[in-house]
């Protein structure tokens, strides 16, 4: 990352695709753009680990909710 680059840090939310388990996932991501943060949280979420922990659960991908939380400082 340059130092013209901004960091931001988002809250992803990723719901499971199957009304009887119902759930969703959330992961906090540090990425310079909501694409960024959208496309690492669901790198996260289909990786083996969270997989076995969701049991295998599903995943709505079309009802990713990406919130900015705000802006990183570095000092």
């Amino acid at each position: 990352m340059n130092a013209t680059q901004s960091r931001h840090r988002w809250c992803v939310e990723i719901p499971h695709a199957n009304e009887v388990r119902a759930g969703r996932h959330l992961f906090i991501v540090d990425a310079a753009a909501e694409e960024d943060a959208r496309r690492e949280a669901i790198e996260r979420a289909e990786s083996a680990e969270a997989r076995r922990h969701r049991r295998d659960a599903a995943l709505d991908l079309a009802q990713v909710t990406v919130v900015h939380l705000g802006l990183l400082r570095h000092h």
